[in-house]
């Protein structure tokens, strides 16, 4: 299946099956592209990557897809490689791995030589039904997420879901916390695709709704000035997860603890009551946890929020989830946050 994403001035070709196809990738510059892949993912799959890519890629850069390696060294060390193979402007970039590789290797064709031709071909269930698409890119600083990056969307995405064949089950639960947050935005039921048992002949389905709703949502809003931060819902508290717990916690786990905490904030607000135990009984069914452990301080989550891009002089704009497809962006005092956060906590305790 194959549909293309509009938002000016770009657009981005988005091609979805199950099978990576001879020849999926063509580069409209028609050169040999510079390809980024993740290491692992080249061990496993680096005949039938070189055989989608038409012409051949000219240089391989791998990439160790580690939190601590999402820096701009990495970025620093990937344009050197970049400029020792004379990447030209109208060169091409190819990045096939996980949300990480891709936005590592987004953000260097973003500012390489000002931006040259981009694909993604995403290896993990996160980054297929989630990070593939809507042009962020992005290194960490710090320990704090994401903190500097760009909008850059890729001119083609191509997903084979067969790449999950060989993705551990812990990576492929955290695309479906993704897949969840997509579903309580804006398609309730995507929901009834997810479990752990999802089949393989469904996976296609599954990645070209996410991307459907995904797409949608950021057409309006590019940027991220106003509802494309909608789709932040359960990342808020979840990158605090993440950071405070020195990742020990995974990004799809701490979305999934975000969104629970996010409906007990929204409940306390208005929100349907009942919401927090359906999300909590379908991240259960998936195989995600639904507690915290004790890896996490709450002095430190705090501490984390701070650094949050959302926040601003008068407050913090949070996603509260107040039913299914009922998400608003609440702007929240300092003292208010404070109380709603509590109330999070306990939830997630």
């Amino acid at each position: 299946m194959r549909f293309d994403w509009s938002v000016s001035p770009s657009s981005t070709e988005v091609k979805v099956n199950r099978i990576l196809d001879a020849d999926a990738v063509q580069l409209r510059s028609g050169s040999s592209p510079f390809l980024v892949v993740d290491s692992e993912v080249w061990r496993l799959w680096e005949s039938e990557i070189v055989r989608a890519i038409r012409p051949e890629p000219a240089e391989v850069f791998t990439v160790d897809a580690r939190e601590d390696l999402k820096t701009v060294r990495t970025v620093e060390s990937l344009c050197a490689a970049m400029f020792e193979s004379g990447t030209h402007r109208d060169g091409s970039l190819v990045a096939v791995g996980g949300g990480l590789t891709c936005d590592v290797a987004a953000f260097a064709a973003s500012i390489w030589l000002r931006g040259i031709e981009l694909v993604l071909v995403p290896t993990t269930l996160l980054a297929m039904v989630d990070a593939c698409l809507g042009g962020k890119t992005g290194v960490n600083l710090a320990g704090a997420k994401n903190q500097i990056g760009s909008f850059y969307p890729a001119g083609l995405v191509v997903v084979a879901t067969d790449f999950l064949r060989t993705l551990p089950r812990a990576e492929v639960l955290q695309g479906m916390a993704e897949a969840l947050k997509t579903s309580v935005l804006a398609d309730r039921d995507i929901a009834e695709l997810l479990g752990s048992d999802v089949g393989k002949d469904r996976l296609p389905e599954l990645v070209r709704r996410c991307l459907a709703a995904k797409g949608a949502i950021v057409a309006r809003d590019l940027r991220d000035l106003g509802g494309r931060r909608l789709l932040n819902l359960g990342h808020t508290l979840g990158h605090a997860l993440e950071s405070s717990s020195g990742f020990e916690y995974s990004h799809g786990q701490a979305v999934g603890l975000g969104m629970l905490g996010a409906a007990a904030m929204a409940a306390r607000r208005g929100g349907r009551p009942a919401l927090a135990g359906e999300l909590r009984g379908i991240l259960e069914s998936i195989g995600l946890p639904v507690r915290l452990e004790g890896k996490v301080d709450p002095a430190a989550v705090t501490s984390f929020l701070d650094h949050d891009k959302k926040t601003g002089g008068d407050g913090r704009t949070w996603v509260l989830p107040y039913d299914w497809e009922d998400c608003r962006l609440e702007n929240l005092s300092p003292r208010e946050e404070a109380a709603l956060l509590e109330v999070a906590l306990g939830e997630l305790r």
